[in-house]
């Protein structure tokens, strides 16, 4: 039963990441981006989001957890985005 609560987990996180490298690297290519160096935005967003999510558990009840929160946030808003095809449609206009 566990191996397959582990394995239905890791094929979520491997799609989820496959989603969101896709979207960002387009949304990062569009911008103007070369192709050379969009496929690293998705990496950065995605890696911000990792070590800031490790950071506010590290950091939970500290005076000092309010930069990792503040890192989070921007990091799933501007994942969001990129996914969600705001930013798409802003770029379009």
């Amino acid at each position: 039963m566990r191996v397959g609560r582990v394995a239905g987990t890791v094929f979520i996180a491997i799609g989820a990441f496959w989603l969101s490298f896709t979207s960002l690297a387009d949304l990062a290519a569009r911008s103007g981006i070369g192709a050379g160096q969009a496929w690293a935005w998705p990496l950065i967003v995605d890696d911000i989001i990792v070590v800031a999510t490790v950071a506010v558990v590290a950091l939970a009840g500290q005076k000092a957890a309010w930069y990792p929160w503040a890192l989070l946030i921007g990091g799933v808003s501007s994942s969001g985005f990129g996914r969600g095809g705001v930013l798409r449609v802003w770029l379009s206009l």
